[in-house]
């Protein structure tokens, strides 16, 4: 897979950080996160797949920031992505 990253300000102007630059790290299954998505968003997947949930970016966005909807290339041979 491409590991490059591409910016293209046409759909999104913020900027980020990769996870090794930033010091917060949230106990995402702590928190329940994979549960409610499995719970809410993935109720009509059957059958249900187990979620594993991974932080590895943060997007800041400020004043004349955007975001247009689209969808990403996938990172690795397990990661799935759609649009909500």
């Amino acid at each position: 897979l491409n590991k490059e990253d591409v910016l293209d300000d046409t759909y999104r102007k913020a900027r980020k950080l990769d996870s090794k630059d930033f010091a917060v790290k949230l106990d995402i299954d702590g928190l329940g996160l994979p549960k409610l998505i499995g719970d809410h968003l993935l109720e009509e997947m059957r059958p249900r797949r187990a979620i594993r949930c991974e932080m590895y970016k943060l997007n800041v966005y400020g004043s004349g920031s955007f975001f247009k909807s689209h969808v990403d290339t996938p990172r690795s041979e397990t990661l799935r992505l759609r649009p909500f």
